[in-house]
């Protein structure tokens, strides 16, 4: 054999021995894929036998440890994280999972805790699992660290992940060392969904400075009013104080909802149509408040309401203008106040007052109406509302037209322990 044939077939003598290596490698890997692709009572068994075949794939070791840690089996999980983190140091779900399964055995989990915070300080599932350890362990301040460096990393899941906070700190601590300038406007959008009025009152007085908070002013006031904190609400939305005697915006319904949610809501109910609509003969502006009633409903419907501040135990008298055309009913529409309760509540957080005016059926030019009435001390504020409650009178169905102008509010000085000094003072006081 010549000399290039000998170098010929010990080349090609190399190329085999290193494929049936790699072949061998292969056939080991895939064997293993096998075995820990099974499922139900052989999962555990079909993982440890894909880890013999092929020990240097910690992922198996990794898998093994976790279901070890779901069923309880602690000891059995810190062996299967400790072959894992020999395979691959740099395993930071490794490491957290070791710390996890050493608290809950009781023992140090320290080292790992170090391990996970360095080998995983890019991934923000092992830095919130890091801090809940943390945290366990009465160490505030890296907890806190740890938490305040995972928010950043919660893009998708920010409520779930404010929601888990508030489960191991109270809002104080985690508006004060957790969240960070940047995650405000998410961590507001969560207390306006999830935290009482004075955790998201301590919330907005950070926010409020920020650019950003414009956004979130109007629903914070809608937030305030649902949970029937008027004056705050007030507040917020025109940065003033409420005045004593609260004022009924847009009373002539000539401006265009220019005071947000102090303005009028109108709504459309079945068996009646809501509007502002022109007026020849409205005083002194041009257009009022209009209903119109179909006839063939027994029409249940307080659509359009407006809430004002109050001064808690004091005393006020409501007037309007009012004209009514062709309203056939055994019981027709009006003018009502109700007091801002908590919608949270079922309650209403204690704020109970429902006064009904004069109801109106037949024929009327423009005519003036009042009621008057005592705030509750506990009320913060009421709701001034125009509709028609249901009946169960023979005559239920209602038509025709209501027209209402010119609402205002004052308080009545001349009742002994009620003027406005008297109760400011009893308010301060």
């Amino acid at each position: 054999m010549k000399l290039g044939d000998r170098k010929a077939v010990a080349g090609l003598t190399v190329m085999v021995v290193f494929a049936l290596l790699i072949l061998g490698n292969s056939v080991r890997e895939l064997t293993g894929i096998y075995f820990a692709s099974a499922s139900g009572a052989g999962a555990v068994a079909g993982l440890e036998r894909a880890f013999s075949l092929t020990p240097s794939n910690w992922r198996y070791a990794h898998q093994l440890a976790g279901v070890s840690k779901a069923v309880g089996r602690h000891e059995s999980a810190v062996h299967y994280y400790g072959l894992a983190i020999d395979a691959f140091e740099g395993c930071g779900p490794c490491w957290i999972g070791l710390a996890e399964a050493l608290s809950a055995l009781g023992r140090d989990p320290t080292q790992a805790l170090d391990g996970a915070r360095h080998y995983g300080r890019s991934q923000t599932g092992v830095r919130t699992r890091a801090a809940v350890v943390l945290s366990r362990l009465d160490d505030v301040d890296a907890a806190a660290e740890e938490f305040s460096a995972a928010l950043g990393g919660h893009r998708k899941d920010r409520r779930q992940f404010h929601g888990l906070l508030h489960r191991v700190y109270p809002a104080e601590f985690v508006l004060g060392r957790i969240v960070t300038d940047a995650d405000l406007p998410s961590y507001f959008s969560f207390a306006l969904e999830a935290l009482g009025p004075e955790d998201t009152a301590r919330i907005w007085s950070r926010y409020s400075s920020m650019e950003t908070s414009r956004v979130h002013r109007q629903p914070y006031v809608g937030y305030l009013l649902k949970h029937g904190r008027v004056h705050d609400a007030w507040h917020v939305a025109f940065d003033a104080p409420a005045p004593l005697q609260g004022p009924v915006v847009n009373a002539g319904f000539e401006a265009y909802g220019d005071a947000g949610h102090f303005d009028w809501t109108v709504e459309r109910g079945e068996g009646v149509r809501a509007r502002v609509s022109p007026c020849s003969d409205c005083s002194p502006g041009r257009r009022a408040l209009r209903l119109t009633f179909d006839g063939e409903h027994n029409v249940h419907y307080f659509g359009v309401r407006q809430y004002v501040p109050v001064q808690p135990g004091g005393s006020y008298r409501l007037k309007a203008r009012v004209k009514y055309d062709e309203l056939s009913s055994a019981r027709g529409p009006g003018i009502f106040v109700d007091g801002a309760r908590d919608l949270s509540r079922s309650d209403g957080g204690g704020c109970r007052l429902w006064v009904v005016g004069e109801q109106f059926t037949g024929s009327s030019s423009w005519t003036d109406t009042e009621l008057e009435f005592t705030v509750p001390a506990e009320c913060d504020g009421i709701r001034i509302l125009v509709g028609r409650p249901g009946t169960r009178r023979l005559d239920r169905f209602v038509g025709g037209d209501f027209w209402v102008d010119d609402l205002s509010l004052e308080a009545i000085e001349n009742l002994p322990g009620n003027s406005l000094q008297e109760i400011a003072g009893r308010v301060a006081g």
